[in-house]
């Protein structure tokens, strides 16, 4: 019985750290200076870029169409010193100097290698041009 009880404790222990670890991946921390560059997908979607290989989709409440104008500016910053989660992001989009739209989050998720390779190099932040599709 002891043994039987060990072995369980075992195999929920190991099951426990493997969601950890998979949800501690998907919930990554980044801080929002880091975020280098950013390119919309769709018009209720966001992707960001921090550091170099690091790779966020932000996914928001309502769509925005000017997303896609050539002339947008996207910053973001945080509540706190991460972004953690969808509450802690504060970004805002620039349309002109005397205009602009705060922007809310719903979900963040950073991308899996898979991820980023399926989507291609010509959408990620930073190989686009935005407003060109």
């Amino acid at each position: 019985m002891t043994r039987q009880f060990a072995l369980g404790s075992a195999l929920f222990l190991a099951a426990a750290a493997m969601a950890s670890t998979a949800a501690s991946a998907e919930r990554a921390c980044f801080d929002a200076g880091q975020v280098r560059n950013w390119v919309s997908a769709g018009d209720q979607a966001v992707y960001l870029q921090v550091n170099t290989a690091d790779y966020y989709r932000v996914d928001l409440p309502t769509p925005v169409r000017q997303m896609d104008s050539r002339s947008t500016n996207l910053v973001v910053g945080s509540s706190g010193s991460r972004v953690c989660d969808a509450g802690d992001l504060r970004m805002t989009l620039f349309l002109t100097p005397s205009f602009n739209v705060p922007l809310g989050a719903t979900r963040i998720s950073r991308l899996s290698s898979e991820e980023v390779t399926a989507l291609g190099p010509e959408n990620l932040p930073g190989r686009r041009y935005r407003g060109r599709r």
